[in-house]
């Protein structure tokens, strides 16, 4: 089953927001060149996390060309008075919900607050999960609507990110808002942090990864000291997760994190390059590939592990 929805930022808020204040946030975006339409307003149905809360319902049509026409996007913006669903607290309307790509296509439950406590750059994004109590929500799809579907030929996965950065600025600086999450990558930043990488990515002419995408680190408990270095939300891009086992002497924090963003960026150009066995050279020598069907920690989903050829074995926890 395709996800009704294809992409999806979520704002948690420390307040409900009504639609009326979302509307006038909105007059200040600058959306990518087309036509931008409010069709209507969709009323309140039942409590419920796919279509359920009352909403504004748009319509981006991009300009007219000689070349490839990228399809219209309908565009879905609510803002529940309630909290994101903490894990454990599925039922079928929720599962249903994120098949549906209700809070964007491989969003796990939990990831708000996997997201809080993984966030060391953000000390404040550790009271996120529990301050929030209701959620702004920018959703785009191309199913909605008759005739639509889920996955038109022609979509190009800069052209969505574009837009839906466009309609959350604004929304971002609502005072009632908390932060950014992108749940696929189970990425929460601050606004400000938002403004930095947008700056950045603007100036280095570059994709703002950082926004889409998490990376994060976990101490193994042994007497090697190993470190699992991990991503999250790659697929989303179209790339691939990587995780990286290395001994916490071998290389410093920050260059792990180099080698590992450059790893799976590699991923977004070549959509799946490495299988069980490939090598490649790294700052610690020569490192090989393991394929799994699920990674060291949550969110469940398939990812390539690198670790050192030769030298101290692999922690058990590793090795399964």
């Amino acid at each position: 089953m395709l996800p009704t929805f294809v992409r999806a930022v979520l704002l948690p808020t420390r307040s409900p927001v009504s639609l009326d204040l979302l509307q006038d946030a909105l007059e200040t975006a600058v959306v990518p060149e087309g036509e931008w339409v409010l069709l209507r307003r969709l009323p309140p149905v039942r409590p419920g996390w796919f279509l359920g809360d009352e909403a504004l319902l748009c319509r981006w049509i991009p300009e007219p060309s000689d070349g490839p026409v990228h399809p219209p996007i309908t565009v879905v913006i609510d803002a529940p008075d309630r909290k994101l669903p903490s894990l454990g607290s599925e039922d079928a309307d929720l599962t249903a919900a994120y098949a549906l790509g209700a809070f964007g296509p491989g969003a796990a439950p939990g990831g708000l607050v996997r997201a809080s406590q993984a966030s060391p750059e953000w000390p404040e994004a550790a009271a996120v999960a529990g301050a929030h109590e209701g959620l702004i929500r920018v959703r785009l799809s191309y199913g909605l609507g008759a005739g639509g579907t889920a996955a038109p030929s022609g979509r190009v996965r800069d052209v969505e990110l574009n837009l839906l950065t466009a309609l959350v600025t604004p929304l971002l600086e609502l005072s009632e808002v908390l932060g950014w999450f992108h749940a696929p990558g189970e990425r929460l930043v601050s606004r400000q942090a938002v403004r930095r990488a947008l700056k950045h990515a603007r100036e280095d002419g570059r994709l703002p990864i950082e926004l889409w995408t998490h990376q994060r680190a976990w101490k193994l408990a042994d007497a090697d000291e190993w470190v699992l270095h991990d991503t999250v939300g790659m697929p989303s891009m179209g790339g691939r997760d990587i995780e990286l086992a290395i001994r916490a002497d071998q290389l410093p924090p920050v260059d792990a994190a180099v080698f590992l963003r450059n790893l799976s960026l590699y991923t977004l150009d070549e959509g799946d390059p490495f299988k069980s066995g490939h090598t490649a050279e790294s700052p610690v020598g020569r490192l090989r590939a393991r394929v799994l069907a699920r990674g060291f920690a949550a969110p469940v989903r398939r990812v390539v592990r690198w670790s050192p050829i030769g030298g101290r074995g692999l922690p058990a926890v590793l090795q399964a």
